[in-house]
């Protein structure tokens, strides 16, 4: 419930929450500044390294893995995985938590519309991230944070397009 994920209704019982377009959008909206914020702090101390790279890159095989067998599950797990990820690398716990609370259900939605829908390139979706990675591990703070800003929002308007198909 705290997560957002289920909704209690005293004496009638507890329900997935449903998002609406409105929801989307509030989300990524937030989401764009707190990774925005996430990339700059993880850039500020040198990161991502060789080692960060290599685990984030295993996180994206993760998601292709689950995109070539249309495992879903196994792609949000990947997907999730990579984000958490750039996340710790910015070192901030409080950053981690505000980001857990307003990215995760937006990952469970995800997850719930791409098994209703195959409308959702996901091949694509890890393409773009594995673009971000590199951009991430070769370009000064500034651009990363843009191409964060950008990235963040060509997601959003993947899913609000998956959304309108189905």
């Amino acid at each position: 419930e705290f997560q957002g994920l289920v909704t209690k209704f005293p004496n009638r019982g507890n329900f997935v929450t449903k998002m609406t377009r409105d929801d989307v959008e509030d989300v990524y909206r937030i989401r764009a500044e707190l990774e925005s914020l996430a990339v700059r702090m993880l850039k500020e101390r040198g990161k991502p390294d060789r080692e960060d790279s290599r685990r984030l890159s295993a996180s994206l095989d993760r998601m292709e893995r689950g995109a070539r067998k249309g495992d879903f599950a196994m792609f949000s797990a990947g997907d999730l995985e990579f984000h958490r990820g750039l996340w710790d690398l910015a070192s901030s716990r409080s950053l981690r938590k505000a980001i857990e609370v307003v990215a995760v259900p937006q990952f469970s939605f995800v997850l719930i519309q791409s098994v209703r829908s195959s409308r959702l390139d996901l091949l694509r979706v890890v393409e773009d991230h594995r673009e971000w990675l590199k951009v991430l591990e070769t370009r000064s703070t500034r651009q990363c944070v843009a191409h964060t800003r950008n990235i963040t929002d060509l997601f959003r308007r993947q899913i609000l397009e998956a959304w309108n198909e189905t």
